[in-house]
């Protein structure tokens, strides 16, 4: 996990989880906003794709990476690898939520 100031008026933790079996695994991205009234989940995402370890043929490897941030706003996930788009997400109240996707990563 790493903390954040560029995203949201506070602070924000950023805490990748790893899920999957039998060679096919997603990475899960959380970003949490330390307010003074306490952690505050803002949204969770799959940030990530591979089934390289399954054996199939032709392996996806497919990262995401948060970019164009504007504080408190949007920003967006930018996938790369074997498939490229982007995700977009904007504040709604005191959560961010996915708007708009070119793409969306393979079903675990």
């Amino acid at each position: 996990w790493v903390v954040d100031d560029t995203l949201a008026r506070w602070p924000v933790v950023i805490a990748r989880t790893l899920e999957g079996n039998q060679g096919i695994f997603s990475e899960y991205t959380q970003l949490v906003e330390l307010s003074p009234q306490g952690p505050h989940l803002l949204v969770m995402f799959r940030s990530s794709f591979s089934d390289g370890s399954a054996g199939t043929e032709p392996a996806q490897e497919i990262q995401g990476r948060i970019v164009n941030i504007r504080r408190d706003q949007s920003f967006e996930v930018e996938f790369t690898g074997t498939a490229q788009f982007r995700q977009t997400f904007a504040r709604r109240g005191d959560k961010y939520e996915m708007t708009d996707s070119t793409g969306t990563l393979p079903d675990m």
